[in-house]
């Protein structure tokens, strides 16, 4: 029965580790898209700047 326990312990928290992992990459590369997008809209504005002075 300890087995058991011990066997389910080890089960949820290679669960919880790949969860948090997933949930990692999902909310950095949703970081990392919306950065992208500021980096953009900045670079559309600096562009604007010069053609029209």
């Amino acid at each position: 029965m300890k087995d058991f326990i011990i066997m389910c312990a080890k089960i949820a928290l290679g669960v919880f580790i790949a969860g948090a992992l997933i949930l990692g990459t999902i909310k950095g590369s949703a970081n990392n898209s919306l950065l992208h997008k500021t980096k953009n809209v900045m670079q559309q504005n600096l562009d604007f700047q010069k053609n029209y002075p």
